[in-house]
């Protein structure tokens, strides 16, 4: 249990100072609507606390225990850099816990903001929290069972989905859907090789190596065909796949930058709960770069089912509409533009912050 305790401290010390570097805090004469107090992930900082921070506007923080200060003159906590409501990511720990109700008792607005279900075990399917509070001491910090109770406590919970806030509205009566953005300015400009070669990715973290039979088939068929490439980006590699397999960065802007040669972005998800909790984020990464994203057509990828984008269901639609793809790849490029359009137009971040202001209000 230690080794695995060092290995996963390891881990996340190391995202920790990734996403230290894109913190920032507010100059006193700026306004401030809200603080942000990220998790380590630097991915997930930027989705669900950067963009929104930048814009409603507020700041966003990094918890340690050096944040925090005792106020002598009124003998009570004091988070020194804090100003506005305060949003906690998807806490299931202690020490965080135990700050943010002790400043919420002080008449601070205090939130949750979650992006997946972390009410319940996911199994092998998604993070590695603890099932009960007592092992979450011993382990990794973080339990299911501390974050069910905490969501019984906040003032309200921000959710990147309607499904999530219809799971968390059992927690709390207070649910405010604030989606995943873009922010057109992040996303470089790539010209594409013009090679003639077309380039198909899957990318995702680890975990997705669960998803990768359900297009284990048509990949394969791709591979076979005269200049197509297939590359699996972010997870190891499968067996008796000879494509390319990239690894997994936790550089956003590398990350983006390495998007952005390929013609087809494909997002398999098994259709099981944690996977029903997660967004379309995928989807927008790979439309912003300049491929065609082609989803599952499962509860994640809502948003792009309901106006009929094409969204494979089964092992064969997959085979089917990956062979029209490569078949047709003057078609693909449209769609891909249609794709980034919807993007632009529809889910940039100026779009959503009304949303994030009604929560904080």
């Amino acid at each position: 249990m230690s080794s695995l305790r060092d290995q996963r401290v390891a881990e996340v010390n190391a995202l920790e100072a990734m996403a230290l570097d894109r913190d920032f805090l507010r100059a006193p004469e700026e306004e401030c609507l809200a603080t942000f107090w990220r998790q380590a992930s630097p991915g997930v900082a930027y989705w669900r606390c950067e963009l929104a921070a930048r814009y409603l506007p507020g700041q966003m923080i990094g918890f340690d225990i050096k944040e925090v200060a005792w106020d002598d003159q009124h003998d009570r906590l004091s988070l020194p850099a804090h100003r506005g409501a305060a949003v906690w990511q998807f806490m299931g720990d202690d020490v965080r816990a135990r700050v943010a109700l002790a400043w919420q008792d002080l008449g601070y607005r205090t939130l949750m903001e979650v992006d997946d279900n972390y009410t319940q075990s996911p199994g092998k399917w998604g993070v590695s929290w603890t099932k009960d509070h007592a092992d979450s001491k011993t382990l990794i910090g973080y339990s299911h069972e501390q974050h069910r109770h905490l969501c019984t406590l906040v003032d309200g919970i921000i959710v990147s989905t309607p499904y999530l806030a219809d799971l968390y509205s059992t927690f709390n009566d207070n649910i405010f859907v604030c989606r995943n953005s873009i922010e057109p300015a992040d996303w470089p400009e790539y010209e594409k090789p013009d090679d003639g070669v077309f380039r198909i990715v899957f990318a995702g973290s680890a975990i997705h190596i669960f998803d990768y039979p359900m297009v284990k088939k048509a990949l394969k068929w791709a591979q076979r065909q005269k200049d197509v490439e297939v590359t699996l980006m972010g997870f190891s590699r499968p067996p008796a796949f000879d494509g390319e397999v990239v690894s997994w960065v936790d550089s956003i802007d590398t990350y983006r930058v390495s998007l952005g040669k390929f013609d087809l972005g494909i997002a398999p998800l098994i259709n099981n709960r944690w996977n029903r909790g997660k967004s379309d984020i995928k989807a927008m990464e790979y439309a912003m770069m300049g491929a065609m994203p082609l989803p599952a057509n499962v509860e994640a990828y809502r948003p792009w089912t309901d106006m009929g984008w094409p969204s494979p269901s089964t092992e064969d639609d997959w085979i089917e509409m990956i062979q029209y793809a490569v078949r047709n790849r003057d078609w693909v490029k449209e769609q891909a533009a249609v794709a980034k359009e919807y993007v632009l137009n529809e889910r940039v971040i100026w779009k959503e912050v009304p949303r994030w202001r009604e929560a904080i209000a």
